[in-house]
């Protein structure tokens, strides 16, 4: 991936990006983006904004989708790793499908955002599902902070790179 720095005057590092992967699970019927930022904080405030909101681009059967990962932070909830909403939407930000599996891990300051095949044929319009061996490319990832009346970029990446679904390659290791 390619990581675009931001002023880091304006910008606490906690949302810069550290790395990213893709994974399916063993019956490939699911797609999991993962999200390793430098500090994902249990509470913030300050300079860190009202919420984190991380958005991965990709391309799939032709057409763009974007997963996102939204968590409120003046509005804490329990368990603190699973708060947010975690969405589906098309290329132009219209929602397609809400409610996915995700997380907020501050432990491992990991977010991740899990995309069912269902969710795909479940969505609204109707979305073709991703079978083994479809490519998902295209990947841009960009981490904001909301900031009241407006969502600051916090980082941006983008990579040629290209997953294949059902691929079993090692994902790295979230804890280093």
């Amino acid at each position: 991936l390619l990581i675009v720095p931001v002023d880091p005057a304006l910008d606490p590092d906690g949302l810069d990006l550290r790395e990213a992967w893709v994974s399916t699970n063993d019956t490939d019927d699911a797609i999991t983006f993962h999200i390793k930022v430098t500090d994902l904080s249990v509470l913030s405030g300050g300079l860190r904004g009202t919420s984190e909101l991380f958005h991965w681009a990709f391309e799939l059967g032709g057409k763009d989708y974007v997963v996102v990962a939204d968590r409120p932070l003046l509005q804490p909830e329990v368990p603190i790793e699973a708060p947010g909403t975690y969405t589906l939407t098309d290329g132009s930000g219209a929602t397609l499908k809400a409610g996915l599996v995700g997380s907020f891990d501050p432990a491992l300051d990991l977010v991740t955002v899990t995309l069912a095949a269902s969710d795909l044929t479940t969505a609204t319009p109707p979305q073709d599902a991703f079978e083994v061996g479809d490519v998902l490319s295209g990947f841009k990832i960009t981490s904001l902070r909301s900031l009241l009346v407006t969502d600051a970029v916090a980082d941006n990446a983008k990579t040629s790179c290209t997953y294949r679904v059902g691929d079993k390659t090692p994902s790295p290791d979230p804890t280093t």
